[in-house]
């Protein structure tokens, strides 16, 4: 006779999530709407000049504890692209949230 195991005695294995780092900046930190009241370009547009709210900031830090919490998110790993030296406190900064870079 074959034994099965039931469903809830499977462990889930945790998930893995790849984060567009330009995608995220670009889609959190630009605001469509004050940008036509300020008549400036979106990519233009400063974090500082959105006056309605719906820009915002990533606390990165946050954002991994709810992938874990939220999505079982074992690593996390955040595609910049070409990385360069100047900017090595930055990937530094990010993978202290352990999200690799």
């Amino acid at each position: 006779m074959i034994k099965y195991e039931s469903i809830q005695s499977i462990k889930p294995q945790p998930n893995i999530a790849f984060i567009d780092a330009q995608n995220m900046y670009f889609g959190t930190t630009k605001c469509s709407k004050c940008a036509g009241s300020l008549n400036t370009e979106l990519k233009d547009m400063k974090l500082l000049n959105c006056t309605c709210g719906y820009a915002w900031e990533v606390d990165l830090h946050k954002f991994r504890i709810y992938l874990k919490e939220n999505y079982n998110i074992g690593e996390a790993y955040y595609c910049l692209g070409y990385l360069q030296d100047k900017n090595a406190e930055l990937y530094k900064e990010i993978q202290k949230n352990e999200v690799f870079v």
